[in-house]
């Protein structure tokens, strides 16, 4: 554990509360206070008396948007797409050189990715949120190619992610080219606790 260990607020005596009680919780708020000062360690005199001590990464913030333009590699079958253009990152967790999400702490993610892909009268665009380098049932979308013109490819999906574990979007299956105009294209995601 690292940082300074936080724990919920003693909450204040409401009003109303009888003079007996009220002087019970006083009390107990100033023993706390002062056990606190005394042990140096308020989290486990907080447990002691009852309160739940927050998660240690309750403070973590982490999101991210980022785009493709082509420059950090075109977007190749088999290959991951390497959203190369940061539009913000809150807590440093995305690469725009490889295109991998690290999750700083472990907990549920809510991950968002698009594009357009280019003009085809056949075939079809797979694309897939790999975890750890591996596919994630479940996180594979197809869009069947059947039109002149650009088309839209989408998939989204909430992931449970270990501290560590790293993301990708992978071009499974693609028989054209995605569209290098950022404006069309984005990967984000966030954590969801």
């Amino acid at each position: 554990m690292s940082g300074k260990l936080r724990f919920r607020a003693i909450p204040q005596i409401p009003p109303g509360v009888d003079p007996k009680t009220r002087a019970v919780l006083a009390a107990l708020k100033e023993n706390f206070e002062i056990l606190a000062g005394m042990r140096g360690d308020a989290n486990v005199v907080a447990e002691m008396l009852g309160y739940v001590p927050a998660r240690e990464d309750a403070g973590v913030t982490c999101a991210f948007h980022a785009q493709y333009s082509g420059a950090g590699g075109a977007a190749t079958q088999g290959n991951d797409i390497i959203y190369d253009i940061e539009n913000f990152d809150v807590g440093g967790n995305y690469n725009h050189t490889d295109g991998r999400f690290t999750a700083p702490v472990s907990g549920y993610y809510f991950f968002a990715w698009h594009g357009l892909y280019a003009n085809a009268t056949t075939g079809d665009l797979r694309t897939a949120l790999y975890k750890n380098g591996g596919g994630i049932y479940g996180m594979r979308f197809i869009d069947d190619k059947n039109y002149a013109n650009w088309t839209t490819f989408i998939g989204s999906g909430v992931v449970y992610l270990t501290a560590g574990d790293y993301v990708t979007i992978r071009l499974e299956v693609s028989s054209t080219a995605i569209h290098t105009d950022s404006n069309y294209t984005g990967f984000s995601g966030f954590l969801i606790g």
